[in-house]
């Protein structure tokens, strides 16, 4: 990890001027980037991308999503609420309204904004993918191929499509 651009990152948090949402966001993706290996001018979603498919050549069983990057929506509201907290604890913070800041109220608390992304696309989540990559690349070892008795899985199309092996009805 690039200690020095993990700092500069870090700043923008807990610099003695206020940070702006867009600021805070770019910042913080930037910081994420750096904790997961990634280069200073990669982006998240490239960094994403990148590590699943890494998992997916050397796992033996299916890929923890907990183990991923998050999503850059994801990273916002993270950042966004890391913001808050820090301003909080040095007591700058005192103006700044939780609901601006990644947070949602509901029921008399304040509860995190997780993301504005689908779980999948609307293709996947619909279940009308049919996986061939079985019979197309003969990979008898691929984990996610032991249960070939089904046939409809959205986890196996983003997997094998990876070798551009699935069709969608």
């Amino acid at each position: 990890m690039d200690n020095e651009h993990f700092r500069q990152q870090a700043a923008v948090f807990c610099g003695t001027e206020p940070s702006s949402h867009d600021a805070v966001t770019e910042a913080g993706e930037k910081a994420i980037v750096c904790l997961y290996g990634g280069k200073p001018c990669e982006r998240l979603i490239d960094v994403k991308s990148r590590k699943f498919k890494e998992k997916v050549l050397i796992s033996a069983s299916a890929v923890e999503v907990k183990t991923l990057p998050p999503t850059p929506s994801a990273a916002l509201y993270h950042s966004l609420r890391v913001f808050l907290r820090v301003r909080i604890w040095m007591d700058v913070g005192d103006n700044l309204e939780p609901t601006d800041w990644g947070w949602e109220q509901k029921n008399d608390t304040f509860v995190p904004k997780q993301t504005d992304d689908q779980v999948a696309p609307e293709y996947l989540l619909k279940g009308n993918t049919i996986c061939t990559f079985y019979t197309r690349c003969g990979m008898k070892k691929c984990p996610t191929m032991r249960r070939r008795e089904v046939k409809t899985c959205p986890a196996r199309h983003i997997h094998h499509s990876l070798h551009g092996a699935t069709r969608t009805l």
